[in-house]
């Protein structure tokens, strides 16, 4: 991955990391219907928090990892929480 790849993928990371912020202080009742959603998104924004604050020591495997291996369970999540909310059922856990 050169620099620059790595950097935009790092940027669109924060950017999903500063989402998932977003979603838990818009829907806090979040937290009790689906503790596993909210503990993934607290994860997501807590990647952030690390590729912000050290971006010059970021480890571009785990990057790429992350790409790889968990933006699809995060979609997942998402669309199972999306669902629940709009039928007003707590969606199930991972």
């Amino acid at each position: 991955m050169t620099d620059k790849t790595q950097r935009a993928v790092i940027k669109g990371l924060t950017d999903i990391g500063e989402a998932a912020n977003n979603i838990m202080k818009l829907a806090p009742g979040l937290k009790q219907r689906n503790p596993d959603a909210w503990q993934h998104l607290d994860d997501v924004y807590a990647m952030r928090i690390r590729l912000t604050h050290t971006y010059h020591r970021t480890n571009p495997n785990v990057v790429f990892d992350t790409v790889q291996s968990d933006l699809p369970d995060l979609e997942r999540l998402l669309d199972s929480v999306q669902a629940a909310e709009n039928a007003g059922v707590a969606p199930k856990s991972s």
